[in-house]
């Protein structure tokens, strides 16, 4: 026979036992609630950062389909008018016919493009990674002097050192670089990526076998050696960080402007 002081000491272990599984759901529901209010405050925190950006996105989408029914409606009522030569553009645009039904789907459109789903419907993650996508798109130039940096470090030769020395004594001295120095900027990475491509091909002397090159040798300092997997994705995520900001440019209608005009 088992004695009688075993079970209430089975019973008390079986309380413990609830009380710890307890206490770590509450622990895991506080480090939850903690972590949601930081990434909370981490979205809001971007989106105040890019919020000019994203106003003048929504403004030229609204813009650009109110442009396209515009372009429709002028189609339209120039089609009508080689039909119907009694009836003038002007009684058409006044009247209940195509005019009517013209400015009725641009107004349709416009309410599709205003009336979007809200942004605070969406889960975390979607608002984490459309604030991060924004914020990226406001601050593109930033990237690409990140990128230029870091591609010099990767290599550190003469070829990439216009890059940094580039950012501090002409980028940095205006308050947005100009529409040239984009330019100069992505055509000598271009021609650099072309002159160090060219040069990795086994049949060159230096690139026989790459353990007996010294490191101060010149094929190293011009930066003209067989390149490695980090410095090719630096070469490579520097052309594509200035292609994207020249495609924000080109969204925003910066980039086909004067000469003079900063960008």
């Amino acid at each position: 026979t088992m004695p009688d002081s075993t079970i209430p000491e089975q019973a008390t272990s079986v309380e413990s036992k609830e009380k710890l599984k307890t206490r770590q759901k509450q622990i895991l529901f506080k480090i939850r609630l903690i972590i949601w209010i930081i990434v909370d405050y981490f979205i809001d925190f971007v989106n105040r950062n890019s919020r000019d950006y994203r106003e003048v996105s929504n403004k030229l989408a609204e813009m650009k389909v109110e442009d396209k029914v515009f372009q429709k409606q002028r189609m339209r009522m120039e089609t009508s008018s080689n039909l119907t030569s009694v009836i003038s553009i002007n009684d058409m645009i006044d009247g209940s016919g195509g005019g009517g039904g013209g400015q009725q789907s641009r107004n349709i459109s416009l309410r599709k493009v205003s009336q979007s789903i809200p942004l605070s419907e969406h889960s975390r993650l979607y608002r984490l990674f459309d604030s991060l996508f924004y914020l990226t798109m406001s601050r593109s130039e930033l990237l690409c002097y990140s990128a230029m940096i870091i591609d010099h470090l990767t290599s550190g030769a003469l070829l990439s050192i216009p890059l940094p020395l580039s950012i501090f004594l002409w980028a940095t001295l205006s308050p947005r670089p100009t529409r040239n120095f984009w330019i100069t900027i992505l055509t000598y990475t271009e021609a650099m990526i072309v002159v160090e491509y060219i040069f990795q091909f086994r049949f060159y002397p230096w690139n026989a076998d790459i353990a007996d090159v010294r490191p101060l040798a010149a094929v190293n300092i011009i930066g003209i050696d067989r390149k490695q997997s980090a410095t090719s994705f630096a070469d490579l995520f520097l052309l594509l960080s200035l292609f994207l900001h020249r495609s924000i440019l080109k969204q925003l209608g910066l980039w086909k402007s004067e000469r003079t005009t900063p960008i």
